[in-house]
């Protein structure tokens, strides 16, 4: 049951990402992105999914990620905890954010401090260098209360070569071998 009810909002999701009037975000790596979740505001075609605060339009989030780096992408729910957001790239699942119980606390739209509480859903996706189109939809709320708002941030890093990693290491067994010549 759970299975469909996640394909479905999965299809109105990306179905309602046509729609005539839809926001898209363009990223910068290591700032957080707010997105809300409004039944009663969203589009009717899909009520679950992601909004622009400013004005309830279907919201998405764009990036790319260059060659040779990677990104970590987290997302967050915020507020009040215990919102459950399976989570689309380029229209693919990437995952569903995980969820470890509910409380009562209430941190507002600091992502931080969601992050450091364990009370609050979170998913980090390691992504590889090219070009992503993020979106997401509300899957569960443990207050049945279809009203949140959540926070996406994207890290990027070099990916190491492996190259440069052999090369580390051989530095490292040159500088061992030596300390090990001066101790005898």
């Amino acid at each position: 049951m759970k299975h469909r009810q996640l394909l479905a909002v999965s299809l109105l999701t990306l179905g309602g990402l046509s729609a005539a009037h839809a926001t898209t975000v363009n990223v910068v790596a290591g700032s957080w992105y707010d997105f809300n979740v409004d039944d009663f505001l969203a589009p009717a075609s899909s009520p679950l999914a992601w909004i622009d605060y400013n004005d309830n339009s279907l919201l998405s989030f764009q990036f790319t990620i260059a060659p040779g780096d990677q990104g970590s992408l987290t997302v967050v729910d915020a507020v009040t905890a215990g919102e459950v957001f399976p989570v689309f790239a380029n229209g693919l699942a990437l995952g569903t954010t995980t969820f470890s119980g509910s409380s009562s606390v209430n941190v507002g739209n600091n992502y931080d401090a969601a992050l450091a509480n364990a009370a609050f859903s979170r998913g980090v996706y390691t992504l590889a260098a090219g070009s992503y189109l993020v979106t997401g939809v509300m899957l569960a709320t443990p207050d049945n209360i279809n009203v949140t708002q959540g926070g996406l941030r994207l890290d990027v890093s070099v990916v190491p070569e492996v190259s440069s990693q052999a090369l580390w290491l051989a530095g490292l067994a040159v500088v061992g071998l030596l300390a090990r010549r001066r101790a005898l």
